[in-house]
């Protein structure tokens, strides 16, 4: 993979590529406090025949220090940097998912299709659990730090190397950066009914996914998408990339065949 930076305001942004120049363009966004190492597989899966790029959002990662508060519009704009004009695929994970919805929402044609894995409808409801934990971002800041982190790892991934990889992550992050990003990734949804993403969508997540209300909000929202493909990845929690790449990748390539 070559590694190269993009100079954004607040943040030089990590960036790395791989696959052949000229080929179709996937950009992979990771979640909250993870970092571009979660792609690992899948980048490995879509080389030979994509251009696949990485990178760290700011404040993950590489791409540290922010010398101004992170917020997700920062992000939304950094995106749009990283993947310049006519993407053929925006691949994000939860607080990615709801960065790549945020930027195709403001500019429909950054892509021809999107993958948005373990994330929530940016303009659907916010569900209960998760609206309690906007709320709850004070009470998090309260919390012990080793009890927040060890919570965080424990409902992401049901297998013990992932969460040591989530651990691993998340470590650089101050507990209070870690509560501001989660407070951030909840504020992106915001409620618009009759919105619908036109284009080719896959809609994945583990079938163990066990964040709040993901499992029936990521049904309902699939129903209410007549473009979208839904798929459940067996044996997966919050990561299910990471849990088991081999359902994952089988379903991301026998989607990105029918679009690129």
């Amino acid at each position: 993979m070559t590694e190269y930076l993009v100079e954004r305001p607040g943040c030089t942004l990590h960036c790395w590529a791989a696959g052949p120049a000229g080929a179709p363009v996937v950009v992979l966004t990771h979640g909250a406090v993870l970092d571009h190492r979660m792609w690992a597989g899948q980048v490995d899966a879509l080389r030979a025949r994509y251009r696949v790029v990485t990178w760290d959002v700011r404040g993950h990662g590489q791409s540290r220090p922010l010398t101004r508060p992170f917020t997700l519009a920062d992000a939304v704009d950094d995106l749009a940097a990283v993947a310049g004009q006519g993407a053929t695929c925006l691949i994000g994970h939860s607080m990615g998912g709801n960065i790549v919805q945020a930027l195709i929402r403001r500019e429909p044609d950054r892509a021809v299709a999107l993958v948005l894995a373990d994330t929530l409808c940016n303009a659907g409801p916010l569900p209960q659990p998760e609206a309690l934990a906007l709320r709850a971002a004070p009470i998090l800041a309260a919390a012990p730090e080793a009890a927040l982190r060890r919570a965080m790892a424990a409902v992401t991934s049901v297998r013990a190397d992932v969460r040591a990889y989530l651990a691993a992550a998340a470590a650089p992050l101050a507990k209070r950066e870690i509560v501001d990003i989660l407070a951030a990734a909840a504020g992106a949804v915001q409620p618009d009914p009759g919105y619908r993403i036109a284009k080719p969508l896959l809609l994945i997540h583990g079938e163990r996914d066990g964040t709040g209300n993901m499992r029936r909000a990521v049904a309902a929202w699939a129903a209410r998408e007549p473009a979208s493909r839904y798929v459940r990845v067996p044996h997966a929690g919050h990561v299910a990339n990471l849990d088991n790449p081999e359902a994952f990748n089988a379903a991301l390539l026998s989607f990105l065949g029918g679009v690129a």
